[in-house]
């Protein structure tokens, strides 16, 4: 379900300090925050034929088409949640954000079968697994 977002935008935040550089709470505040999924009204795209002109608009239904998918109302664009948690490269999907909505299906694909994406994949299946819930990183569960 899409939410229209208020002044904090988690996004910009985990842009201006990454995930990697918390501490332990704010990784678990963020965990429990979740994936925002806003109404994203401002990203648009228009594709120009021979004849005509369209407007693409973002739909918050590629949210459920896509798990990983992110957005930024505040920022205008979208990004791999995996990716913007674990990722050290700065890409267009991780820091950049994406925006160009005439070749989003294409993009995904391509996204989805690199390498950066799929490690940072299975580490946050790593942390939904343990919802990092110890109190300390090396205290177990009891």
């Amino acid at each position: 379900m899409a939410i229209v977002e208020t002044e904090y935008c988690v996004i910009s935040d985990l842009i201006s300090k990454p995930f990697s550089r918390r501490s332990f709470s704010e990784k678990n505040e963020i965990v429990k925050i979740g994936r925002p999924c806003p109404v994203i009204p401002n990203l648009t795209s228009v594709h120009k034929d021979k004849k005509r002109e369209y407007i693409r608009h973002f739909n918050t239904s590629q949210y459920d088409n896509t798990i990983w998918l992110r957005g930024s109302s505040v920022l205008n664009k979208l990004y791999c949640w995996p990716c913007l948690l674990f990722s050290t490269e700065n890409g267009v999907w991780s820091k950049v954000g994406f925006d160009n909505l005439n070749t989003l299906t294409v993009a995904i694909c391509r996204h989805e079968k690199s390498i950066n994406h799929i490690k940072c994949f299975l580490q946050i299946n790593t942390v939904n697994v343990f919802k990092l819930s110890n109190p300390t990183p090396n205290t177990p569960n009891t």
